[in-house]
């Protein structure tokens, strides 16, 4: 597995016909929204199956009186 941080390089596809822009646009569009979470990506013979978003809410730690 291979985690993508936003220190990391990014490829520009945008001229890549292999990679449709439709799953490109929806992953930014997923992380661009999310403060805590992760993107899952589910390729299935070479190609993007899926796409899976889960977010996380995190509320501040509250300290017992």
């Amino acid at each position: 597995m291979q985690t993508i941080t936003s220190s990391s390089k990014r490829a520009d596809h945008s001229d890549d016909p292999a990679v449709p822009p439709e799953w490109c646009n929806l992953v930014k569009k997923y992380v661009d929204s999310m403060t805590f979470g992760q993107v899952v990506i589910h390729v299935h013979e070479g190609r993007v199956a899926q796409v899976e978003k889960t977010e996380r809410v995190r509320f501040p730690s509250q300290k017992k009186p």
